[in-house]
């Protein structure tokens, strides 16, 4: 090693290990895999596992979530798979569109095919069940509410699917 090297080591210069680029990449990813490893719910756009937290009885009457800009579901409780989602409030009933269309979007098809799910909004968990939508004028109206909400839903039409988060049934 020539002296400038050593010297320029010495100092905190150079092309140390730590400055390496593939070391800065290794340890990006490094830390990736332990957050993945250790979170529970959703971040962000990313989907998540189990959400952390005791459950609490579903309510009917979710008006107090009409401002809320999200909310975090759990779908397919034999392998949780917990997802942000977007959710409007008409007539206190908490809706949750799902647009299916998205190749990366799987959490519909999991509440259609098992509708037992876990939603947290505002910090609480609430343990409901999950019911698509297949009214024309329910739609229509959820639709106008997620763009008055969120803006871009005015002409969502079929790409969506909708789900009422409802209390689940004696025994579900």
């Amino acid at each position: 090693m020539a002296q400038r090297e050593v010297r320029e080591l010495r100092q905190g210069q150079g092309r140390g290990v730590l400055r390496h680029p593939a070391t800065r990449v290794a340890g990006v990813l490094l830390a990736a895999l332990m957050l993945e490893a250790c979170r529970s719910g959703p971040l962000g756009p990313l989907p998540g596992k189990r959400l952390e937290g005791a459950d609490n009885a579903c309510s009917a009457d979710f008006a107090f979530a009409s401002e809320v800009e999200t909310v975090e579901l759990e779908v397919r409780p034999q392998k949780p798979h917990s997802v942000t989602a977007r959710a409007v409030v008409v007539e206190r009933g908490l809706y949750l569109p799902a647009n299916y269309a998205n190749p990366l979007t799987r959490w519909p098809f999991y509440a259609a095919t098992h509708d037992s799910v876990r939603v947290r909004v505002a910090g609480k968990i609430y343990a409901c069940h999950a019911i698509r939508v297949t009214d024309d004028e329910l739609q229509s109206r959820l639709r106008s509410e997620a763009e008055r909400k969120y803006g871009g839903y005015a002409d969502a039409g079929d790409d969506f699917w909708w789900f009422h988060i409802s209390p689940r049934p004696p025994g579900g």
